[in-house]
């Protein structure tokens, strides 16, 4: 059950979701180009990291991803998914499916612009951690919408989504 009062990280959380919804859509697309030409850029160094071939350093090479992408499905959220009425954008699966789909398709494309970047490797676990970042953001903002939802379900499962982007960042140096 929802008090009026929000507890800090879901008032924060729904004042940044309700100014990015009611943003003009050109800002909205802005912000998914500018993010996705931020990823396009990281993924053009070669050699990231330190010179050292460490199982520690893959795992967080690839947990990078799942905040990167998370970030692109939030921003693309925000573009697609407008306020509903209710001060909220309504979060169903067939926006999930097209939010899913363009970050996957974009995480699809970084991969493949990675094969040219010398020191840098494509790696389809790399696409599992995008998606697994983004599906935790569009998990969260759908639960931020409901009447349910309460600090402690929210914190439950921000920590739940660092332990997939975490178990996926894990076994992608390894496959």
């Amino acid at each position: 059950m929802v008090t009026d009062s929000l507890g800090p990280t879901e008032g924060f959380l729904r004042r940044l979701g309700r100014a990015l919804v009611n943003a003009p859509p050109v800002f909205a697309w802005t912000l998914v180009l500018a993010h996705g030409g931020v990823i396009w850029w990281l993924s053009s160094f070669s050699n990231v990291g330190p010179k050292v071939d460490s199982a520690l350093w893959a795992v967080l090479g690839n947990l990078a991803h799942a905040p990167l992408f998370g970030v692109l499905a939030l921003f693309v959220a925000t573009a697609l998914l407008r306020d509903d009425g209710t001060g909220w954008p309504r979060i169903e699966v067939r926006s999930v499916v097209a939010v899913l789909s363009i970050v996957g398709l974009y995480g699809a494309i970084d991969e493949w612009h990675q094969s040219f970047t010398p020191g840098r490797r494509p790696s389809p676990m790399d696409v599992a951690t995008d998606l697994i970042g983004a599906s935790c953001v569009l998990w969260i903002g759908a639960y931020l919408g409901t009447c349910e939802r309460t600090e402690r379900g929210l914190l439950l499962r921000l920590l739940a989504g660092v332990g997939f982007c975490f178990t996926s960042a894990v076994l992608a140096p390894f496959s």
